[in-house]
């Protein structure tokens, strides 16, 4: 079993790899609301590379994370998000 902190700490190790990287494919994602602010901050940083994303089902949908998930795409200029599942606010 992992602690909050381990689990933060991938989380942000994650997020410094996508933002890094030009184009990424994300498929079945699933954070919690502390694990979409982490990946928020990493995607508002000016510096990143992150260009292009592209998400197959974001998976938790909740209104405590809604704004999150938004800021991630706001910051990201070419976004495509795609969802077999239910996007519903949870």
């Amino acid at each position: 079993m992992m602690d909050n902190v381990s689990l933060i700490r991938n989380i942000s190790t994650v997020a410094e790899i996508v933002t890094n990287i030009e184009t990424v494919i994300l498929h079945d994602l699933l954070l919690d609301t502390e694990g979409w602010n982490v990946m928020a901050e990493a995607f508002a940083k000016p510096e990143k590379t992150l260009r292009r994303l592209k998400l197959f089902q974001i998976l938790g949908v909740s209104t405590d994370n809604a704004a999150m998930i938004g800021k991630c795409l706001k910051d990201t200029p070419d976004v495509l998000l795609r969802s077999s599942g239910k996007l519903g606010i949870t």
